[in-house]
């Protein structure tokens, strides 16, 4: 027998489960609750703002690369633990394998530290720093590297030609005296340029920096990169390269403002925080390449004033051709999405 309705009222749904009415599509009964709004991929996204103001987030980043960059410390308190602190300063096949690994310390702080302030204090996943590794992150770390090795090479070769700044020696760049060198050595000195380079300094602070930092002041893409510069700054005031008063101490901070300026349009061109790490790595690679050539560094002031403004320069240049459409979406998502 079938139920009679009325002819302006549809009948109520029946549950198929439990045989009685579903009051669920009533739109006098209770809104169920909704869930939380995920991303294509599942996971969730909460879209809420950073729990520290920006200036805490500027600060705090700029402080934790000191903790970060003295994790080797662990490694020497390991080897004096042996009695066998010295073998860190040593310039054997041993020592500079022992050198390598307390130099990877640092970058294991680095990712803890970054993930731990995207995580907690952006509430965004890991994701969001840019650190995915695929075809355009080597693409995007090969052009930094390249960029920052031939500023480097010509920014030095000029400043020898023109007689500016003072010489300083190159030799002992890589961690080694100079001298003649076995296959093993050749190869273990690459190797250790290389990740002192990248796996001492550049990696992990362009995580920190370029990374973190830019994306948590993502939506003034341009601010964000002068900030990130300008924090990276903060921690390079104690650095020790030869400076002899207090402005070769402010001059000299126009190389990291610069390479920071460059990485960070660099990295939001490329979409990519490998585009950045490829620049401060590459920075020291062609220290070492230019040393090589050169013998002799010329070093000081105008030597800074070089480097720093030619990376300035870059920058800009890249900034420039970044389409307006690019902006709008790190404005909305972050140099690197979501």
């Amino acid at each position: 027998m079938t139920s009679m309705s009325h002819p302006h009222r549809p009948a109520p749904a029946c549950s198929a489960a439990t045989g009685g009415i579903d009051n669920t599509a009533r739109p006098d009964s209770p809104t169920p609750p909704r869930s939380a709004p995920t991303s294509p991929d599942g996971e969730r996204r909460t879209d809420l703002p950073p729990r520290l103001p920006a200036w805490a987030r500027i600060l705090l980043t700029a402080f934790l690369i000191i903790p970060a960059a003295s994790a080797t410390l662990l490694g020497l308190g390991v080897l004096s633990l042996f009695g066998k602190q010295d073998l860190f300063w040593q310039t054997d096949e041993i020592a500079m394998v022992v050198r390598i690994a307390c130099w990877t310390l640092p970058l294991i702080a680095y990712l803890l530290f970054s993930w731990a302030l995207v995580r907690w204090v952006d509430r965004r996943p890991f994701r969001a720093l840019g650190l995915t590794w695929n075809r355009n992150a080597a693409k995007a770390l090969g052009i930094g590297t390249m960029l920052a090795v031939v500023i480097a090479v010509a920014g030095y070769g000029v400043a020898a030609v023109a007689g500016l700044g003072a010489p300083m020696e190159a030799a002992g760049a890589a961690g080694v005296e100079a001298g003649p060198m076995g296959p093993l050595l050749i190869v273990l000195t690459l190797i250790m340029l290389l990740v002192r380079a990248y796996v001492l300094q550049g990696i992990g602070e362009e995580l920190l920096f370029r990374g973190y930092l830019m994306q948590s002041l993502a939506r003034r893409p341009h601010a964000a990169v002068w900030l990130s510069a300008f924090a990276f700054c903060i921690p390079h005031l104690t650095s020790t390269g030869g400076q002899q008063n207090l402005l070769d101490h402010l001059v000299y901070l126009l190389i990291p403002f610069g390479f920071g300026v460059s990485a960070g349009y660099l990295a939001i061109a490329m979409r990519s925080v490998w585009a950045a790490i490829g620049i401060h790595g590459g920075f020291h690679v062609g220290n070492a390449v230019a040393g090589v050539i050169l013998l002799e560094l010329p070093w000081g002031i105008p030597v800074h004033l070089v480097l720093g403004l030619a990376h300035l320069a870059l920058g800009l240049v890249i900034a420039v051709r970044i389409p307006a459409s690019r902006w709008a979406e790190v404005a909305e998502q972050g140099p690197y999405g979501r």
